[in-house]
């Protein structure tokens, strides 16, 4: 379920029209490698490694005109919130992940920000 808390929310903030699920997913992973990397799970050196492997695929859909906020409001809905706390799959290195419910919501935020300002418009 790697990248599936950040791609659910971004499927749910364009209301499943704009992005297929795996596009949606591909960004999650991003985001996950992101936040992954602010905890000090994941090297930044893997955490680009894992970014430009899924932009190797190809553009994703257009996403920079959504906002942090709504992508975090998005994510409480998520079915793995549990006493108030999302659960991400978050990679400690390629091939391997760690699951993790002690997430800082300013880690999740600054990564969802730093997501959406990456994004590229098609």
């Amino acid at each position: 379920n790697f990248g599936h808390t950040v791609g659910h929310a971004l499927e749910a903030v364009t209301r499943y029209r704009r992005l297929k699920h795996g596009e949606a997913v591909g960004y999650g992973m991003k985001c996950a490698a992101m936040i992954a990397t602010e905890m000090g799970v994941l090297p930044a050196s893997t955490q680009s490694a894992i970014s430009n492997g899924i932009d190797s695929l190809g553009r994703l859909p257009r996403i920079d005109d959504l906002t942090a906020r709504e992508v975090m409001a998005a994510m409480s809905h998520d079915k793995k919130v549990a006493e108030g706390r999302l659960t991400f799959i978050l990679p400690e290195r390629i091939g391997s992940v760690v699951i993790r419910n002690d997430v800082p919501k300013d880690a999740i935020r600054k990564s969802v920000q730093a997501l959406l300002k990456s994004a590229y418009p098609t």
